[in-house]
């Protein structure tokens, strides 16, 4: 369905379980994905932690996916990534049996998403990418299974996905990441400077549900 306003959880679980993803157009979102990338992407910082906040935790469908899906989970990821024409990447192994990680990309004015509907049922083998993520051949993806879609953004907004869908971007995107517990194992924490402001800050974002995988470095 992957509805472009959908509202109640189980909408929004259902989506992701069947196609993979859900899209919400939303112009605040992009105009702050414009700021923050007008400042060289502070993630560092309590602006940073305030911006992950307010575009993840405070959102509510955002939220609500996440917690529908994992009993417990953490925020593992905060990044923008180089994305290249003609390439299809995913942010988990397709050939995993069961998602582990949902993805959060927050798009710019302007934006762009192709996405390859249901691709994260189909269990093909991806490489490395250049861009530090897993790639999978285009020509694997074009099945009567899966579908080609793009979702054109041009104020902005959202698209949550299942980590194993595979997707290409155009324009500007701030990818975050929520992982499970047995997934977060394998993951490096995000490395924070070491200051009372941020640890303070940090502390007051974890909820019984969602944690923050980050630690501090003098």
């Amino acid at each position: 369905m992957a509805s472009s306003n959908p509202l109640r959880p189980e909408d929004l679980v259902t989506s992701i379980e069947t196609e993979g993803f859900f899209s919400i157009a939303d112009s605040a979102i992009g105009r702050r994905v414009d700021e923050f990338a007008a400042k060289q992407y502070p993630f560092r910082t309590l602006e940073g932690l305030d911006f992950c906040k307010t575009n993840t935790l405070d959102e509510k469908h955002v939220r609500q996916t996440v917690e529908s899906f994992f009993s417990w989970s953490a925020l593992a990821l905060h990044m923008t990534f180089r994305y290249f024409p003609q390439h299809a990447y995913c942010m988990a192994d397709p050939r995993e049996p069961k998602l582990q990680v949902i993805v959060v990309q927050l798009l710019g004015t302007g934006s762009k998403i192709i996405l390859y509907k249901r691709s994260h049922h189909t269990p093909l083998k991806p490489k490395e990418a250049s861009n530090g993520l897993l790639e999978v051949q285009r020509e694997l993806l074009k099945t009567p299974d899966i579908e080609e879609i793009q979702k054109d953004m041009k104020d902005g907004g959202l698209v949550v996905l299942d980590a194993r869908l595979s997707f290409n971007i155009q324009g500007r995107a701030i990818t975050l990441a929520f992982a499970n517990k047995e997934e977060l194992a394998r993951w490096g924490r995000i490395k924070l400077p070491n200051n009372a402001n941020l640890r303070q800050k940090v502390k007051a974002m974890e909820t019984e549900k969602i944690g923050m995988n980050y630690e501090f470095e003098d």
